[in-house]
Order: C-alpha cells, then sequence, then structure tokens
C-alpha cells in the first residue's frame, strides 16, 4: 500500500488537499486496520492543525482537534491490541 507522504512546515499545501488525505487513509484504514495508517492519520490531521489558515476556522479546528484525540486513542489501542496477539501468540509457540 502507498501512502503519501507527510508534508513539512516549508512545504505548503492547501487544507483541502490534506483532508482529501485524510479520507484517503481512513478509507485504507477502513480495509486494513493498520497502525500505521492510523499513525499517517494522526500525523495529517496534526499538519492540517498546525496550517496557518486553521486560525481562521475554529470550528473546523475544534472538530479536528477532537478528532486528532480520538485517532492517538485509537493508535493506542491497536498498537496495545497488536502486541497483546504477538505476546500471546509467543507464548502459545
Amino acid at each position: 500500500m502507498h501512502t503519501p507522504a507527510r508534508r513539512t512546515p516549508s512545504d505548503p499545501i492547501e487544507t483541502d488537499q490534506l483532508q482529501a488525505v485524510i479520507f484517503y487513509l481512513m478509507t485504507q484504514f477502513s480495509f486494513s486496520h493498520c497502525p500505521t495508517v492510523a499513525d499517517e492519520i494522526v500525523g495529517h490531521i496534526e499538519a492540517i492543525l498546525g496550517h496557518p489558515n486553521m486560525e481562521l476556522l475554529p470550528k473546523q479546528q475544534a472538530v479536528l482537534s477532537s478528532m486528532l484525540n480520538q485517532w492517538r486513542l485509537h493508535c493506542t489501542c491497536q498498537s496495545a491490541a497488536t502486541a497483546a496477539r504477538r505476546t500471546h501468540l509467543r507464548g502459545t509457540a
């Protein structure tokens, strides 16, 4: 699976493009439940929240902040579940 490269602050990109990437990644996550994809979603939400245009969109900023917290928890849960499965499988081998 190919995920778009994460942008840096010195590489300006419009918020609508960042949101399009998030929608794509969320679709990919719905099929794979891959923690790496969840981490990419978190990174892109952080990039949008750090974008200078977000100061003009307080309601969108609030929604994205909430999403960020939910995805961070989801990443943690996914990572913990994966680690637990690995530990369990090692213990039964």
